[in-house]
């Protein structure tokens, strides 16, 4: 019995949901994401994701931002995403 329930639940998650949850992430961690596991690197290499991830990106708008230090004349740059809560820093 607990080696049915086992098997039933390794059932593997279908391509496609795993491409429209893939192009909902950032670049950086699709790009991390591809040492996970072989499947998920062929997923990523597939055309039909490339196409709904520039689709995705395309259609989230980012705000980019510099701000000038005073103190020690350096400049600091800044981007985020719509429906994020943080600001990553473009150079550390």
């Amino acid at each position: 019995m607990e080696h049915n329930l086992r098997r039933e639940s390794s059932d593997p998650i279908p391509v496609d949901i795993l491409i429209a949850i893939f192009s909902l992430v950032p670049g950086k961690s699709t790009a991390r994401f591809r040492c996970v596991a072989k499947v998920w690197a062929s997923i990523l290499r597939l055309p039909e994701f490339k196409e709904v991830f520039l689709t995705e990106s395309f259609t989230r708008p980012r705000l980019f931002f510099a701000i000038d230090s005073y103190d020690d004349d350096k400049l600091f740059f800044y981007s985020t995403c719509s429906g994020v809560n943080l600001i990553t820093p473009l150079i550390p």
